[in-house]
């Protein structure tokens, strides 16, 4: 799933809860109820996996970056009915497992060389199986394009509700 996606949901909750560090935590819990839902975003994983240097792979990743990008800024200038810190806070604890998924992928590549360098690569270990199993339960092949317009109108959804 987009981190646009998970980042909407996670402002809602936010935003619903009043409360940043209770939206922050109830965000990263519905980052994995949401990559229970087929999102068919599979074969870019995979095409990273298999080759880093993937354009594919990487325009998909910019792409939403900047999407992710985009929505906060417009939010927090222009969104009257937004607070800053739930929004932001919203945003991070939705996109916080997947964040931790791409340190994991660097970690890979530049294991650390301190203990607790060490321990952190164990605990992010433990997250990357965690996050994994969430992904596989309902596993249904979605098309890509089919996945991302069902997530625009989730964004479109999430936001809406957020007010």
């Amino acid at each position: 799933m987009t981190l646009s996606t998970h980042a909407a949901a996670g402002i809602m909750i936010a935003e619903w809860t009043g409360n940043p560090l209770l939206g922050f935590l109830i965000a990263i819990m519905s980052h994995y109820l949401l990559d229970m839902v087929p999102h068919g975003d599979e074969f870019v994983y995979w095409r990273y996996i298999h080759n880093k240097d993937d354009r594919i792979a990487k325009t998909a990743g910019t792409v939403d970056i900047l999407v992710l990008s985009l929505m906060l800024t417009l939010l927090l200038t222009y969104g009257d009915d937004f607070h800053g810190s739930l929004t932001l806070l919203g945003a991070l604890g939705g996109t916080l497992p997947d964040l931790l998924i791409n340190i994991d992928s660097v970690l890979r590549r530049h294991p650390p060389k301190s203990r607790v360098g060490r321990a952190g690569e164990w605990l992010i270990k433990k997250h990357y199986t965690m996050h994994m199993f969430f992904h596989q339960l309902l596993f249904i092949p979605v098309r890509y394009r089919m996945a991302l317009f069902l997530q625009l109108i989730a964004i479109t959804l999430f936001l809406t509700f957020a007010i």
